[in-house]
């Protein structure tokens, strides 16, 4: 579902009654969300760059100080808008492969740090991976190994839709994560995002090693090599000490990893199949449908309610960006918008178009 060509920005009331709205409706345990660091990380570089914080975050209703809780997450709709709002100051084309490029490991705290302690580049990614869900829950990679390359797939549970910008970020950081830690520049050997290339394609082989080309989803290829590469200045000790830290923060978190499994796979299809009852997630998964609705009850959730809240996220997304509420209708499985209508007033007591124009009382 593409989004219209001819929407105008958000207005920042809108922003802020969107992201409440999304928070009420859906909890503060049921949204995805983003590590704080990440967030100020690409603060500080619009900061460098003359754009003040406090003008990027001024229509998000959150401010920078609350940013600096490095413990913190915040929601990923924020996050989104923080990058749109930086777009559109910086007028940028390419802002998210800049800001990657100037991308420092010390930005996702303790994961960066143990990153740098392991001994090859292939351990980091590695550890990366297994600690991800610290950083947040919209976006995660996962690699595999065919024969001379090593190919990435990135999984964005919020729709293959949530921002050129933070797509092509996390692609140069990846370079930029590899000369920092190994002193060596990562070169992609092919590249594929939904957006392609944008603009200029020297931008994107001088940042990646390669133009990406369009597709579905999002993953790149890179020289099996890579993996063996030494990582400079690592410590054995320190490895470990911020292993167990990181081990220990994971196991204070709240758990409920099998709703947030369940919520993942959902956000994989929705948009993409109709998802009126648990049949295609349960098959997924690999379990009955009686086992799933059990396992979820056993963390306090019903399938209706997680389900409801990420249509919920998918249509308050993209009614932010403009799509005909048609559209969001049709990729959500409704019969027909008027159905999505009468759905989205029930999950926040207003219509998608009063949703999309009404200030915040």
């Amino acid at each position: 579902m593409k989004k219209s060509l001819k929407a105008e920005p958000p207005k920042p009331k809108l922003e802020i009654e969107m992201s409440r709205k999304i928070h009420h409706a859906g909890g503060a345990g049921n949204g995805l969300f983003v590590s704080n660091p990440l967030i100020s990380g690409f603060l500080y570089y619009c900061q460098g760059q003359g754009l003040a914080p406090d003008r990027i975050l001024g229509s998000t209703g959150t401010t920078f100080e609350q940013l600096l809780d490095i413990d913190g997450k915040t929601s990923e709709v924020i996050y989104d808008l923080v990058v749109e709002q930086a777009a559109r100051l910086s007028n940028d084309v390419h802002l998210g492969l800049n800001y990657g490029r100037h991308f420092n490991l010390q930005h996702i705290g303790i994961l960066g740090y143990l990153m740098m302690n392991c001994e090859t580049f292939g351990q980091s990614l590695a550890a990366y991976e297994t600690f991800q869900d610290g950083l947040g829950e919209s976006l995660s990679i996962r690699h595999s190994i065919d024969q001379n390359h090593v190919i990435v797939q990135l999984d964005l549970f919020g729709g293959e839709k949530s921002g050129r910008h933070r797509v092509e970020s996390f692609l140069s950081s990846c370079v930029m994560s590899c000369l920092q830690l190994t002193g060596r520049g990562l070169r992609l050997s092919s590249c594929e995002t939904p957006y392609g290339t944008v603009g200029n394609s020297q931008v994107y082989i001088d940042a990646l090693g390669c133009a990406p080309s369009q597709s579905a989803g999002t993953r790149f290829t890179l020289e099996r090599s890579y993996l063996d590469l030494p990582v400079i200045h690592s410590t054995p000790d320190l490895l470990d000490f911020f292993e167990r830290g990181l081990l220990a923060k994971r196991e204070s978190r709240p758990q409920k990893e099998f709703t947030k499994k369940v919520r993942r796979e959902i956000l994989r299809r929705i948009g993409k199949e109709r998802l009126e009852d648990l049949t295609s997630i349960s098959k997924a998964l690999g379990l009955s449908e009686r086992t799933l609705q059990t396992r979820l009850e056993e963390e306090g959730v019903k399938f209706r309610n997680l389900l409801e809240d990420c249509q919920l996220d998918f249509s308050a997304r993209f009614l932010r960006l403009g799509s005909p509420i048609a559209e969001i209708s049709h990729a959500l499985g409704f019969s027909e918008p008027s159905a999505f209508q009468r759905a989205f007033k029930r999950w926040t007591g207003q219509s998608p178009a009063q949703f999309r124009s009404q200030p915040p009382a």
